[in-house]
């Protein structure tokens, strides 16, 4: 399932890095990408985990616009 995602406060590489070692420490999530210039993430998890990779971006500084 892929899930898409944008987010507020994606800057450079350093805030790509972040994001990704956030998120894969969810079981479900198989892949993840970070699009520098638009601040989308998109994911691809075994099940809908849309609300908990939400949260986890709040909790990183990266809300969703």
């Amino acid at each position: 399932m892929e899930i898409k995602i944008a987010v507020n406060n994606v800057k450079c590489g350093g805030c790509v890095s972040a994001i990704k070692d956030k998120l894969s420490s969810h079981q479900s999530i198989q892949q993840i990408e970070v699009d520098i210039p638009t601040g989308m993430v998109t994911i691809d998890s075994q099940k809908d985990v849309t609300e908990e990779v939400k949260q986890i971006l709040v909790d990183s500084g990266y809300p969703p616009k």
